[in-house]
């Protein structure tokens, strides 16, 4: 699975609100949403690699573990 794949899942299925991975990565809630919302035939969806890198970078340890345990993550 692709990095971008990896985030898209994690995003819809964490427990880590989105205004909190927005303040953390400043990235916005917006953009955020719009990854959310992903369609794969949405052939003009574009995601920037240095804010996906970003988001990657700081929740891997979470995305690894959803991915690893099929669970949901949650940060206290």
């Amino acid at each position: 699975m692709s990095i971008s794949k990896d985030v898209i899942n994690w995003l819809n299925s964490t427990e880590i609100p989105i205004s909190i991975i927005s303040k953390k990565t400043g990235i916005s809630r917006q953009t955020l949403y719009k990854w959310i919302s992903y369609k794969k035939s949405d052939s003009k969806f574009v995601i920037q690699n240095n804010k996906l890198t970003k988001v990657y970078n700081m929740y891997s340890e979470y995305i690894f573990k959803k991915k690893n345990s099929g669970g949901l993550t949650a940060v206290s």
